[in-house]
């Protein structure tokens, strides 16, 4: 028997996204869930004075449960290094997970990271990516897809 089966949908479309924190946030949120790794968001962009979050990718789950969650993005910026952090909410809190995406040297010009692919144990339902740059600059960030496996 099975733990898993071979085939487990792509349930991203099942999920509620929202942005925040941007100075110009990322617009077309649904080619995020399309399924078409191809397609993007318009690029969100912030500038910040030091080393800073410059936006929030949120997603939120159909239902609490365990799930495996992936994000293809490509992130840019005048100067620093901008990388992607996961975070879930537990007791009503946001806890921080782990850095799952680091971009070294500046990538000045759009540069396409495919994510790590992280297990959440998501003991409620929503779960928040969150872009960084490590110092003084304008940093953007396009959102190619989010997928999310339900596990259990």
């Amino acid at each position: 028997m099975e733990l898993f089966p071979r085939s487990i949908p792509n349930i991203a479309s099942q999920c509620t996204l929202s942005v925040d924190g941007w100075d110009n946030s990322p617009s077309d949120l649904e080619k995020a869930v399309d399924g078409d790794f191809e397609t993007a968001t318009t690029a969100g962009s912030t500038t910040l004075d030091g080393e800073g979050y410059y936006g929030y990718l949120n997603v939120t789950m159909p239902e609490k449960g365990v799930y495996l969650v992936g994000l293809k993005c490509s992130q840019w910026c005048t100067a620093g290094n901008p990388s992607v952090s996961v975070w879930i909410i537990r007791g009503g809190e946001w806890s921080f997970t782990g850095l799952v995406i680091g971009t070294t040297p500046t990538p000045t010009e759009e540069k396409i990271r495919s994510g790590n692919l992280a297990i959440l144990v998501v003991d409620a339902d929503e779960v928040r990516f969150g872009f960084k740059v490590n110092a003084a600059a304008t940093a953007y960030a396009k959102i190619y897809e989010v997928v999310v496996f339900k596990l259990l």
